[in-house]
C-alpha cells in the first residue's frame, strides 16, 4: 500500500492514530468521526495535503509540525479550547475549528495566515 494517496477511516472506534509510517505518499487523510484525543502518529506523513480530524476528542493542536505540505486542516467539533502549534504550517490554506472550546482568539495565534 505504498502507492495510497487517500485514505479514509471516517466514523471507526479509532483511538490512537499509528500504523501509517510506510504510507509516505498519503495526500489525503480523513478521521471523522472517531475516538481521537491526540494528534500523534503523523510524522511520516511529509506529503500530506488534506488532513480532516472533525468530531474526535482532540484538545490541543499539537504533532503537526512535520506536516509541511499541509493545505487544508479540519479540526471541526473537537474539544480545542486554544489556536496554537500552527506554527510551522506555512502552506496552511484553509483552517476549520468551528464548534469547538475557544473562548479567545489571540492575534498571534493567526498571525501566519495573514502574510
Amino acid at each position: 500500500m505504498t502507492n495510497l494517496c487517500s485514505l479514509n477511516l471516517w466514523n471507526n472506534n479509532i483511538n490512537e492514530i499509528g500504523g501509517l509510517e510506510s504510507l509516505e505518499n498519503l495526500t489525503h487523510l480523513t478521521l471523522i468521526g472517531n475516538n481521537i484525543s491526540e494528534i500523534k502518529g503523523l510524522e511520516s506523513l511529509k506529503r500530506l495535503k488534506h488532513l480532516n480530524l472533525a468530531m474526535n476528542k482532540i484538545r490541543e493542536i499539537k504533532g503537526l509540525d512535520t506536516l509541511v505540505n499541509l493545505e487544508w486542516l479540519s479540526l471541526r467539533s473537537n474539544r480545542i479550547r486554544m489556536i496554537q502549534g500552527l506554527d510551522r504550517l506555512k502552506a496552511l490554506k484553509h483552517l476549520n475549528l468551528k464548534r469547538n472550546h475557544i473562548k479567545k482568539i489571540e492575534a498571534r495565534a493567526l498571525w501566519l495566515f495573514v502574510i
